[in-house]
This record gives C-alpha cells, structure tokens and sequence, in this order.
C-alpha cells in the first residue's frame, strides 16, 4: 500500500566500465541504470511507484574539464544496466581521478532530474612493466604487458604458491617450465626466519 506522495528518489547508477583506462583509449564504456527505490522501504510501493513514473527517463553525461555533454541516450526504469561509449580524444591523461556526471529526467513531463556522480581514471599508459584492471560489468581482470604488446587481455589466475628462495631464485628456467605447464599466475613465498638466542 502507498502511503502518501511518492517522494523516494530512484537508485541511479553511472560507472566506468573498467577500473581504469589508458591514453591508448580513446573511445571508452560507461556503465548506467535506473532502478525504482528499494522495496524494502515499507512506506513504498514500487508498482504504485512505477505506475507513476514514465518508464523512460533521459540522460546526459557530463566529464570534467569537456565542454557540455560526452554522452546523452534514455534507460528504461528497471531495464539493468547498459553501456554507453564516450570519446576521450580531447582529455588528458594523468594520476588524479576526473569526476563524471550523470543526469536523467522523466520522459516528457518535464519532472525533476536527478545526479549522480563517479570518477573516471584516464592514465598515462606504461611502457614496462605490467598493468591490470578490473571489469565493473562482468567481473574479472585484464592485463596488459610486454607479452601482449600492451594490449589489454583477459586474464583468468591459474597457478600455485611456490618458494622463492626453493625454486623461483634458481634459474629462469623453471620459470619457462612453469609456463610451458599451462600455468600462468605464481604467488611466490618468501619466508625469511629469524632465530632468538634463548630459542635454541
């Protein structure tokens, strides 16, 4: 039973797909939703709720340091989640996060809008070494490295807990063994032991 005007705000969602993105990208995902309020609200229906919504609300996207929108599109109410591509030709990268925008008003009847902030990392991409991020969307990671000529890839962990001092300090060559085994994640253990005079 509704008590009362309908006053809850619905849960809108903006999330960049991964982690973070790299200059290299220049044509990036963005993940958004809508969502009625919770139902565990008791002072809310959320069909009444919903009866009294338009069903599509439109958005716009709005990246600090752009000039107007990066995006503009509609969600449906209760639809899940959906990607939307924005272009990065004209943001620097750099280490501090940029604050993304999104804002989404009912279709048509000229209601209130609602705002909704996250952040965005957009890095200098690294020549050495490795780098690894997280798929907001699916679950996951991606590396990048010289392997794959860094180019983000999936990566699925699949390995064991070894000693460094035991296998992984004698030769490059286990290492290569260890790969050629099928083996592609290593969690090295490096045990140091001290021993207190007394102990003995």
């Amino acid at each position: 039973m509704l008590h009362g005007p309908v006053s809850a705000q619905p849960a809108l969602l903006v999330q960049p797909r991964y982690s973070f993105f790299v200059d290299t990208e220049r044509s990036v995902e963005i993940l958004v939703s809508l969502s009625s309020p919770s139902s565990a609200n008791t002072s809310l229906d959320t069909n009444a709720y919903k009866s009294g919504r338009p069903q599509t609300w439109d958005f716009e996207l709005q990246l600090q340091g752009s000039r107007g929108r990066v995006a503009s599109g509609h969600v449906e109410l209760d639809a899940g989640v959906q990607t939307v591509n924005i272009e990065l030709n004209h943001v620097e990268a750099k280490l501090e996060p940029y604050e993304l925008v999104m804002r989404a008003s009912p279709r048509g009847n000229g209601g209130q809008s609602y705002t909704s902030t996250t952040e965005l990392y957009y890095l200098p991409a690294k020549t050495s070494g490795s780098m690894v991020k997280i798929d907001n969307l699916h679950g996951g990671m991606l590396v990048a490295n010289n392997v794959t000529n860094f180019a983000f890839e999936p990566l699925l962990p699949f390995g064991f807990y070894t000693s460094c001092s035991g296998y992984l300090n004698y030769s490059l060559a286990n290492v290569s063994a260890y790969k050629d085994m099928g083996f592609n994640a290593i969690n090295p253990v490096c045990m140091h032991m001290t021993i207190v005079a007394g102990d003995c």
